[in-house]
């Protein structure tokens, strides 16, 4: 089946790309697979599963993906490759409309900010915030370190247009009282809270504090039960000290004004109460 499994380590090493960006790539990934050499027994299928599991443990479309997947495990292995190739077909369509969706959804609160805060590197972000605010929109954006992903973001920006002014992370709090507003992707949104780039937790609790509304884009890949989370702790032993090397923290969603998905736009009371609508 080619380089599949080799294509899939690249998605698990890439610390920059958001998990919209990544899940499309794995997609392409495996529709290539499959009209390549075909997927012809359940097998092998189980092997792509289970590497699409693996390449992003802490994105919820790849465990959505998954998912997905497991429902082409049934039926006869005749025409498995056929299965495979019409699933992935109806998820890049939808993956395709989500990011639209989502942006002409938050059109419907008719905002005219002279400056909006972002955080880290999102294409859901990137293509709301293209159709849904002109160039006279100052776009204020965090580094996100450890890995600086905020400036590939503030680089397509500038390509597009837009004046962008990136900061270091801990400068939120006074680039913040400068801003209208706060827009942030999201790589797992559950029941009673979301995953994204750490420092989005700080960058929530301070938009709260000084009375700036938060709004979170993610379409319905994202929506996936906390109880499937993995750990986001990790640690490295460097002499007699720890290094946390945390790329994702969980924010409760009572700190966010509105998420807004390609399906509507929701309270965090009404994300908990349609969750497995949403999910569907």
């Amino acid at each position: 089946m080619n380089n599949w499994n080799e294509l899939l380590n690249r998605i698990r090493a890439d610390r920059q790309r958001g998990s919209s960006h990544l899940y499309q790539q794995t997609l392409d990934i495996i529709a290539k697979a499959a009209l390549d050499s075909g997927i012809t027994n359940r097998s092998e299928i189980g092997a792509i599963i289970q590497s699409v599991y693996q390449a992003q443990p802490a994105m919820a479309p790849f465990h959505y993906l998954a998912h997905r997947l497991e429902s082409v495990i049934d039926g006869p292995e005749s025409d498995i490759t056929a299965r495979v190739i019409s699933l992935i077909d109806e998820l890049k369509r939808a993956a395709q409309l989500a990011g639209e969706r989502i942006a002409g959804n938050f059109e419907r609160f008719n905002l005219s900010p002279r400056s909006v805060m972002l955080h880290s590197n999102s294409a859901t972000v990137r293509e709301l915030i293209c159709q849904c605010f002109n160039h006279q929109t100052t776009i204020f954006l965090s580094e996100a370190r450890p890995d600086l992903e905020g400036l590939l973001l503030a680089g397509d920006l500038v390509i597009e247009g837009f004046v962008v002014k990136t900061f270091v992370d801990d400068a939120r709090a006074a680039v913040m009282k400068d801003v209208d507003l706060v827009v942030i992707g999201a790589d797992w949104v559950s029941e009673t809270d979301f995953t994204n780039k750490i420092g989005t937790y700080s960058l929530a609790l301070t938009a709260r504090e000084l009375g700036k509304p938060v709004y979170v884009a993610a379409d319905r890949t994202k929506f996936v039960s906390r109880s499937s989370r993995v750990s986001l702790s990790p640690s490295l032993a460097f002499a007699d000290t720890f290094y946390q090397d945390q790329l994702f923290e969980e924010t409760p969603n009572q700190l966010v004004t509105s998420f807004v998905t390609d399906s509507g736009i929701l309270t965090p009371q009404q994300t908990a109460f349609q969750f497995e609508t949403i999910r569907g």
